[in-house]
């Protein structure tokens, strides 16, 4: 490129330079538009799969505390135990029913959880103290809990267990 003309007070840039110019200068700012758009939206992405894991951990931490605290496995504490639904008595003698509502985790009448994947994002299972699945009230002795939550595409699966000690 050329500064200077060499005809007298002709000083600057072609026209046909300042739009190549341009033409190079757009190309450059699309290039980084689309990544930091790119890094823009996995922060997003990831901000979210953190709130998610953090409140999907917390409700199952809640949830395994207390099914720790059934106050023992026989019919009158533990009074409903199927795949979809915990109801039992803790070791206060407080009644607390853990179900799925919808997409609402329910303890009791509150809702613990949203977003919980529809039809199956609680599911019970019910083990006896060789590990092996039981139906039989009195033979309880771990109550297993999974968790799977959706939120757009956002998706969180966590499992815990909680020992029924108090028997």
């Amino acid at each position: 490129m050329r500064l200077t003309d060499n005809r007298p007070g002709r000083l600057g840039f072609s026209m046909v330079e300042l739009a190549l110019v341009m033409a190079l200068i757009s190309i450059l700012a699309g290039f980084f538009a689309v990544v930091i758009n790119a890094g823009i939206k996995s922060y997003i992405f990831q901000d979210k799969q953190d709130a998610m894991m953090t409140d999907t951990y917390s409700a199952l931490k809640r949830m395994t505390r207390e099914i720790r605290a059934t106050r023992n496995n026989q019919p009158s504490s533990i009074t409903v135990f199927s795949s979809l639904e915990y109801s039992f008595v803790d070791i206060n003698g407080n009644a607390i029913d853990y179900k799925q509502a919808g997409t609402n985790l329910m303890r009791n009448t509150d809702v613990v959880l949203t977003d919980i994947t529809t039809p199956s994002g609680l599911a019970f299972s019910y083990l006896n103290e060789t590990g092996v699945a039981t139906s039989i009230v009195t033979t309880i002795r771990l109550v297993n809990v999974v968790l799977s939550v959706n939120k757009g595409v956002n998706k969180v699966k966590l499992q815990s267990a909680g020992r029924i000690r108090n028997r």
